[in-house]
Order: C-alpha cells, then sequence, then structure tokens
C-alpha cells in the first residue's frame, strides 16, 4: 500500500493555498491512483465540507487496498455517525471489533456521537 500508516484529518484548508482543498490530493492521485494517503486526506477534506458519501466512498477504496486498515474504518464510523447513518454505524463498529477488539472506548465515543444530544 502506498503512503505511509499515519493517519489524521487536516484541519482548515489544505497544505497548499488552492481554489480547492482537495487540489492537492487530486493531483496526487493522478500521478498515484493507489496513493491511500492522499484518498483519505481528500476523504476528510470532502467530510469537512459536508459531503458525505463522497468522503465513505475515498474511505471504502481505501479498505479495498487494506480491509483491515483500522483507521479508515474508524474514518467511515465518524462520517456515517455525524451524518445519522445509525444501521450504518452499527455494522462499522462490528467491523472495527474484529479488526481490533482493543479499541472499545474509540467504538463507545462513535455511539455516543451517533446518538442526537438532549
Amino acid at each position: 500500500m502506498s503512503g505511509s500508516r499515519w493517519r489524521g484529518s487536516p484541519t482548515g484548508r489544505s497544505p497548499a493555498s488552492s481554489a480547492s482543498p482537495r487540489a492537492p490530493y487530486n493531483a496526487i492521485l493522478r500521478q498515484d491512483p493507489q496513493e491511500s494517503d492522499a484518498r483519505v486526506f481528500r476523504g476528510w477534506v470532502y467530510l469537512e465540507r459536508g459531503e458525505v458519501d463522497r468522503a465513505i466512498q475515498d474511505f471504502r477504496e481505501v479498505l479495498r487496498q487494506d480491509p483491515r486498515d483500522f483507521e479508515t474504518l474508524r474514518a467511515i464510523g465518524i462520517a456515517q455517525a455525524l451524518s445519522g447513518r445509525k444501521a450504518d454505524l452499527q455494522q462499522t463498529i462490528q467491523e472495527l471489533k474484529r479488526v481490533n477488539p482493543g479499541r472499545a472506548r474509540l467504538l463507545q465515543q462513535l455511539l455516543k456521537a451517533s446518538r442526537p444530544s438532549r
């Protein structure tokens, strides 16, 4: 799999001051469509802009390369939680448990995030 193993959400704008925060990631992906970190970061950009379906699509493409990538599964869970997709989130939580059962705290946070605040 291309790219490093560190994953996280970029905050604010992309590192390049371009018109589109996706532009630097799109450029990388044109050169190497298998570059997983660029795809994950672009997914976070989509998610931050409210484009949940496109974010999940990018995250799922990374999972095709590495189905046990916990961080990408977690990103999908976050997208599902933020968009209220509870049934999908439950399925993702089950996948996360299979991949890394020791991360129960994170799973509980995903469940809590999926519930409406009072």
